[in-house]
């Protein structure tokens, strides 16, 4: 007989059937042989990997990934509230557009690994199925803000300051726009994919 189990980004979390970030199956023990089969669907890329582990393991690396990504995005959010104090005390925007290049930054790490489902908004899957592309958008689009302001381009180099700008708008208008076409989601990553390649070495 077979049994059959779903999950994924656009299932509820609360449906999962083991209640962790990653995709985890459980596996019947003592019964012989077992032939799995196992059908991926996706609109965006993939990226797939696949271990059996038993329970006392599994739930060992869980410890410590969850030690670790405690320590790590604590220290994102430190940074993060830090630039925040400085902005609310200098008014400098350079801190306001740093703050949220990292907000995104750090909503898209957590939305990669799975995270922000768990943690934030396990009951909404259209949010968490689209807070991975707006967030990369964001992350590109208050980079390049970040970066004008602080190199002040307006001042040293217009004909930069023109591009980013131009750049800014454009992609703004992609982020708003994107999530109503019918293959939106690939065509956002792949454009993200671009800008991310295009324009560091324009800042730089």
């Amino acid at each position: 007989s077979w049994t059959g189990t779903e999950t994924g980004r656009m299932v509820p979390w609360y449906d999962r059937p083991v209640l962790t970030h990653n995709f985890v199956f459980p596996l019947a023990e003592g019964t012989g042989p077992l032939e799995i089969l196992v059908r991926v669907q996706t609109t965006g890329r993939l990226e797939m990997t696949s271990q059996i582990l038993s329970d006392e393991f599994f739930f060992y690396l869980q410890k410590d990934e969850r030690l670790f990504y405690g320590m790590f995005f604590g220290l994102l959010a430190a940074l993060l509230l830090y630039s925040l104090f400085q902005f609310l005390s200098l008014r400098d925007p350079v801190f306001i557009w740093y703050c949220l290049a990292l907000f995104c930054s750090l909503v898209y790490i957590t939305s990669m690994d799975g995270l922000a489902y768990e943690l934030f908004w396990p009951a909404h899957p259209t949010l968490n199925y689209w807070s991975l592309y707006l967030c990369a958008g964001g992350v590109h689009i208050f980079s390049v803000l970040f970066g004008r302001e602080f190199l002040e381009t307006r001042r040293y180099h217009p004909r930069m300051d023109r591009v980013l700008c131009w750049s800014v708008g454009i992609y703004t208008a992609v982020v708003l726009t994107v999530p109503f076409l019918e293959r939106g989601y690939t065509i956002g990553f792949q454009i993200g994919a671009s800008s991310s390649l295009l324009f560091p070495p324009m800042l730089i």
